[in-house]
């Protein structure tokens, strides 16, 4: 899920400053077409790794695909819009390139790929809900894993980068 996330975020970035240095105008068709690409690519290596696994090992079909495939969408749309975000960035200021390339290694430390996020003390998971690749990992946790149920976990945070005051809960 975060290499969906990373890749198409990379691939948008990237993708300015090659138009940039080739002279090109149609820069927008350009972008979205590099986009298809690393998103196809990215999809399709995903897929083929879980079903394979899958397949491999044997697992009964105890998954939700409807909440895999919102996980995919949400990755995908985080990606893309930091992709563009890192798109105008790249043009703008030369320095965010390698202040990117650190943030998005420690981006990969703290959104929870490598360690449950539920297994933290609640001030470190109230600081980490912040973090929308959060949310997706553990939708894609509890689309996988029949038992898996997060309480931090929301789509209409990612979606909407934000959340109601209330529903915030208190880190003491």
């Amino acid at each position: 899920m975060f290499l969906l996330f990373q890749t198409t975020a990379a691939t948008l970035g990237n993708g300015f400053l090659h138009l940039k240095r080739k002279g090109r105008r149609h820069w927008p068709e350009a972008i979205l077409a590099r986009m298809a690409i690393g998103t196809t690519l990215a999809l399709s290596v995903a897929l083929s790794l879980g079903g394979g696994v899958a397949w491999y090992t044997g697992v009964p079909g105890l998954v939700d695909l409807w909440g895999i495939v919102e996980a995919l969408a949400l990755a995908l749309g985080a990606g893309i819009a930091v992709g563009f975000v890192n798109c105008a960035l790249f043009a703008i200021l030369p320095v965010w390139r390698p202040l990117w390339a650190v943030t998005s290694r420690l981006l990969f430390l703290v959104s929870g790929v490598l360690f449950l996020p539920s297994d933290l003390p609640s001030t470190v998971q109230w600081i980490l809900e912040w973090n929308p690749l959060i949310h997706i990992l553990s939708l894609l946790r509890e689309s996988l894993y029949h038992g898996y149920a997060p309480l931090y976990q929301s789509s209409f945070f990612v979606a909407l980068r934000r959340r109601h005051p209330s529903a915030t809960p208190n880190p003491h």
